[in-house]
């Protein structure tokens, strides 16, 4: 997928849905971030899938150690093995918070949700997140390599 023919399906995807929701009666904004989040997820999910694609026949070449390059590849399956492993509510929020730089403020406007929610939802998934990384460790014997 090149970047070139990105912005016109995300473009078609929205409007797309915009005429499907004209419909319902819902706030603009929680419809608007609905859409958009739906629409970059099934962009991703579609990125994804190429990139599988091409390096099943690609070589990688990488001036890092092999080892390095398994321990990052490890860490990140890791990372979205739980991700998956989350409720919609605290992946959203644990995502925008932890791997996107959202303040809480911002979160709580972005996903319309009362400020202590996002902070308790924040709360449980980072929890979580903490157990997941133990059990890994006492499953594995040793210290996960992301955690070096």
């Amino acid at each position: 997928m090149t970047s070139s023919r990105t912005p016109p399906r995300t473009c078609s995807s929205c409007c797309t849905a915009a005429s499907r929701a004209s419909t319902r009666r819902i706030s603009l904004r929680s419809w608007l971030f609905g859409t958009a989040r739906r629409v970059a997820s099934d962009f991703r999910r579609g990125l994804r899938r190429h990139e599988r694609r091409i390096q099943a026949f690609a070589v990688v070449h990488t001036h890092q150690p092999r080892e390095r390059v398994a321990e990052r590849a490890e860490a990140a399956d890791f990372v979205q093995r739980f991700l998956d492993s989350l409720d919609n509510d605290k992946r959203m929020v644990f995502i925008l918070a932890d791997l996107e730089g959202f303040t809480a403020p911002e979160i709580s406007q972005a996903l319309d949700v009362k400020l202590n929610t996002v902070y308790s939802r924040l709360r449980a998934a980072r929890a979580e997140f903490e157990r997941a990384i133990a059990e890994t460790e006492r499953a594995d014997g040793r210290q996960a390599a992301w955690n070096r």
